[in-house]
């Protein structure tokens, strides 16, 4: 007997549920609430590895702990809040190396939405949380194609740690060959 509450069904006894799935987040109380036998879709604070920009600011700190390990990422920065910051990288690399490619991409968007690549600082326009990193001229290509791969996986605790990953995964190709030309 499993008996799921999804955020569109309502049940007369709100505690007679296992498993409770949500688009979005739970509150505090959800949490606090919830009885040893009653499972939620999210971790809390889980949004920290889910949002573009959290998982920016994770990924500099961990850099920043443990050194070149975290070299697998361009530079990325937060804005608004890291402006400045950007503006003296992005002066700096300019001055050094030419003209950049860069990427903008809204922190809270998905599926490609609102994404666009600059070279100019006069075509950097945004609204909101907004994450902008510096473009990979070099990437991995399968038959000179770009490509992504989606790989599913469930953590089920965090302490301890426990990740199954399925066997099936998807790889996504680019429909056109990439010929290093961007902008």
């Amino acid at each position: 007997h499993f008996i799921v509450l999804l955020t569109f069904y309502c049940f007369i006894d709100q505690n007679n549920w296992n498993l409770y799935w949500k688009a979005c987040g739970f509150t505090n109380s959800d949490y606090k609430n919830v009885k040893r036998w009653q499972i939620l879709n999210h971790f809390p604070k889980g949004n920290t590895i889910t949002r573009k920009d959290s998982l920016a600011r994770c990924l500099k700190r961990m850099r920043m702990v443990y050194g070149s390990v975290y070299n697998f990422f361009p530079a990325s920065y937060n804005l608004p809040n890291d402006y400045k910051k950007f503006l003296s990288y992005f002066t700096k690399v300019q001055n050094k190396k030419g003209k950049q490619t860069w990427i903008c991409k809204p922190s809270d968007l998905s599926r490609g939405r609102g994404i666009f690549l600059f070279d100019c600082l006069s075509d950097l326009l945004y609204e909101g949380s907004t994450v902008v990193q510096r473009y990979i001229d070099n990437p991995y290509l399968i038959g000179g194609y770009k490509f992504d791969l989606r790989i599913y996986a469930v953590a089920t605790s965090y302490h301890p740690l426990r990740i199954y990953i399925h066997q099936d995964g998807l790889v996504r190709f680019s429909t056109e060959k990439y010929t290093g030309s961007v902008l």
